[in-house]
């Protein structure tokens, strides 16, 4: 598989979902109908089974909204190669989540749009999230936590790559205290933030969801 693919999977499926309402709304399977049908441009379903993603619900959630699955939570299937094969052919979800690079790499060469969750603690912690992007080279980075935005310029020096913040935003505030600093997207779990919309005078990241080729 060209990698190259998901790359331009990433903006078809998940970049011009997100330009219109970048907000994620992260849910688990028993409320996903309630993410589809809110102002969020993606819904990312936190914990769920294989079985559930190849159910007749699932079909139709995924008709409402472009859905990512977050792997790490993936009850059914393995982190092989084969397994994404699978998961490409009989689900073909618009994207996944994994804090895992040997899952990112598998994800993108079975085609599918893969997002590296990482996670800071000290500047120790972002070096090494650095040199994690280089090696496993996923289609867009999610940072936790996301109320500390002014990492962002940080992390601008080194990746060319759309950033999501997610984990912890309790306020529409530290929402926009995001964007504001340059996120491409948010990633929220609350319901009553996933119709957020941000203020229109924000700038957006600096890549507009679109990955270098």
């Amino acid at each position: 598989m060209n990698l190259t693919t998901t790359r331009q999977l990433f903006q078809e499926r998940v970049g011009v979902a997100l330009q219109r309402r970048p907000v994620i709304a992260a849910a688990s399977f028993e409320n996903a109908k309630e993410a589809v049908q809110s102002e969020a441009g993606i819904v990312l379903l936190m914990k769920c089974s294989i079985t559930e993603l190849m159910s007749d619900d699932f079909v139709a959630l995924s008709r409402g909204k472009p859905m990512l699955i977050h792997h790490d939570f993936l009850a059914g299937l393995n982190d092989e190669h084969d397994a994404f094969q699978f998961l490409k052919r009989y689900v073909d979800p618009a994207g996944i989540v994994s804090t895992k690079g040997k899952v990112v790499r598998a994800a993108r060469r079975a085609g599918i749009p893969a997002i590296l969750r990482v996670f800071l603690i000290d500047l120790t912690s972002f070096f090494r999230t650095v040199d994690g992007v280089h090696e496993s080279d996923p289609d867009a980075i999610e940072v936790m936590p996301g109320i500390a935005p002014q990492v962002l310029r940080r992390f601008r020096e080194y990746l060319s790559l759309p950033i999501v913040l997610g984990g912890l935003f309790t306020s529409k505030e530290e929402m926009t205290s995001a964007f504001a600093h340059g996120a491409n997207a948010v990633s929220v779990g609350s319901s009553r933030l996933w119709n957020y919309e941000p203020p229109k005078d924000l700038p957006s990241g600096d890549n507009s969801l679109s990955p270098e080729q």
